[in-house]
């Protein structure tokens, strides 16, 4: 269910689908703040924290709210972008200036020509011929919206390109930037995690590794959980299915499951601090250090008493970004930024 405003976790766990608001492609876990309620401007720990438009996931949260809904963070960013959409470019303001003075001017002009015939001794044809001739010349109305148009213009052919560009003013500063920050997620990014690693123990087969990784997360709704399923099945190609028993879910931590009477955990290192049974070994903490190092979310397999391996999982690059970044500093953009 989407959460309905800011506010904190006062009760229950779970993990929240956050990219809407924070551009994360990882559901985050959520926990209760416990007993110390925040007042005024002091911070809430972001394991607490929650945003309206964010989405639950498989867990339940009871939580307070700390701010009315037209000071949410979601009623914010709606609120940055259509005062973006509100700013006009130099050359609109300018025109737009010039226009007030000129436009009156001319027409102003005009009328007086058309009224020079009762001074000086023509024919009206040729009074109202002169008028005309200045009206066109000076064409007040081709100023008015000139700019406007060659505005919209540019908005219109961006935008079937797939570009939102918000308003005039950016549309003309396009031309003179030097730096480009990019929101990772979902735009040089898949916005959908895959499992990209497969550490398997000493003694251990990968085919044994993600047998029960697939079998006990077929059963799980958690996304880390469908990207394991489908690229365990990708790899297995056709090996049958475990059955598994007594699956639970343990909120935010991961999962544990039955498969010929041995107990199964995957989740991560920190589940497995809270569990009985055997202690994570340095080979299985080394792993995951060193995939966590390198960007990854990590989930710890266990069998048993025996430690299967570590599966790496994150958020992959569209197969265009590199074409895209290079092009870009083709024309002329020295300095780009992925936004964590």
């Amino acid at each position: 269910m989407r959460i309905p405003s800011d506010g904190f976790v006062t009760l229950g766990r779970s993990s929240v689908d956050q990219s809407a608001v924070t551009g994360e492609s990882i559901p985050v876990d959520k926990a209760p703040l416990g007993a110390r309620t925040p007042r005024g401007d002091q911070p809430v720990p972001a394991e607490s924290r929650i945003y309206a438009g964010t989405v639950n996931g498989p867990g339940v949260l009871e939580s307070e709210v700390m701010k009315l809904s037209r000071d949410s963070t979601l009623a914010r960013v709606v609120r940055m972008v259509s005062e973006t959409q509100a700013q006009t470019s130099p050359t609109q303001r300018f025109t737009d200036r010039f226009q007030r003075v000129f436009v009156p001017a001319v027409l102003i002009l005009v009328v007086v020509l058309l009224i020079a015939g009762l001074v000086i001794d023509e024919p009206f044809s040729a009074t109202l011929y002169r008028a005309l001739a200045v009206l066109v010349a000076a064409s007040p109305c081709a100023l008015a919206i000139s700019t406007p148009s060659a505005v919209l213009s540019g908005l219109a052919r961006a935008a079937r390109g797939g570009l939102l560009i918000k308003g005039g003013g950016p549309l003309e500063n396009l031309g003179t930037l030097r730096a480009i920050a990019f929101d990772k997620t979902g735009t040089l990014t898949e916005g959908k995690p895959e499992m990209t690693d497969v550490e398997r123990a000493a003694g251990v087969t990968e085919t044994e590794l993600l047998s029960v990784a697939l079998a006990v997360e077929s059963k799980s709704d958690h996304p880390l959980a469908a990207a394991i399923v489908t690229a365990a099945r990708d790899r297995l190609d056709g090996t049958p299915l475990l059955k598994v028993g007594a699956v639970t879910s343990i909120t935010g931590r991961g999962v544990s499951a039955l498969i010929d009477g041995e107990e199964i955990h995957i989740g991560k290192q920190g589940l497995f601090s809270e569990i009985d049974g055997a202690s994570l070994t340095r080979e299985i903490t080394e792993t995951a250090a060193r995939l966590e190092a390198s960007g990854r979310t990590t989930m710890v397999v266990r069998r048993g008493i025996r430690y299967l391996g570590v599966l790496g999982l994150m958020d992959t690059p569209r197969d265009s970004a590199a074409t895209v970044v290079t092009r870009l500093r083709r024309a002329g953009i020295r300095h780009m930024i992925a936004l964590r």
